[in-house]
């Protein structure tokens, strides 16, 4: 009798192939003339289970890797990761933002001179300055706190009280735009002013309202990076 799994000759009355195989005799007659053994169906369903399962272990592995580079390459991501920020060098200034964010047209801001745009899918940071007039050399950040103190603003129905932070001094306010960002029109924006050489430099950083407790410490890093040249 021969071993239906290696095909060695299997000694009469045996239990197991030498290959290690569970063996039982069948009655009918194999191709060629011998009789032999075949591997019991438990035997059978652990070798095809095997495959099966190291599919789907790599399947797992490669939807998780794909996942991880899709956040890693995300917005929130970029964000988030003070690693993946860079520093934009201007002619004016220079400013530390997230990787990734594009250049946007550029308005006025107010009374301010527009001077450039970033954004992405998840925040937006748009930069002006509103020159001295002349007679005025230079501000200071206690001279900005008292002019924006002395106007009475507001947006939407909000009444905009000045804050100050260090030598930044700003506005916090809910905004509609359906331009800024890609994920929501319903935002939250800080509107900072730092005094320069040249002028009053506003920096505006905006990012959907939902997610503004989460990313505010990062828009004032941004803002807080701001430098005049």
């Amino acid at each position: 009798m021969q071993c239906f799994y290696c095909g060695r000759e299997i000694p009469e009355g045996a239990m197991f192939c030498e290959c290690g195989h569970p063996v039982k005799q069948y009655a009918s007659e194999m191709p060629g003339g011998s009789y032999g053994a075949v591997v019991t169906p438990v035997a059978r369903q652990k070798r095809a289970a095997l495959p099966t399962i190291i599919g789907i272990i790599i399947a797992l592995a490669l939807a998780g890797g794909f996942i991880f580079f899709k956040y890693k390459t995300s917005d929130e991501y970029r964000i988030t990761h003070k690693d993946e920020w860079e520093t934009k060098s201007e002619s004016s200034y220079s400013i530390t933002i997230p990787k990734g964010m594009k250049d946007g047209d550029i308005v006025e801001i107010g009374e301010a001179k527009g001077l450039n745009l970033f954004f992405s899918n998840e925040a937006a940071v748009m930069i002006g300055v509103e020159y001295y007039p002349e007679g005025i050399d230079s501000l200071t950040a206690d001279d900005v706190e008292e002019i924006l103190k002395s106007k009475k603003r507001s947006i939407n129905n909000q009444e905009l009280v000045p804050q100050r932070k260090g030598d930044i001094n700003y506005y916090e306010y809910d905004k509609t735009s359906k331009t800024l960002i890609g994920k929501s029109d319903d935002l939250r924006a800080i509107e900072s002013y730092i005094p320069g050489k040249k002028g009053v430099y506003q920096v505006h950083a905006y990012c959907a309202r939902s997610d503004y407790s989460k990313y505010k410490e990062y828009m004032f890093e941004w803002i807080e990076s701001f430098k005049e040249k």
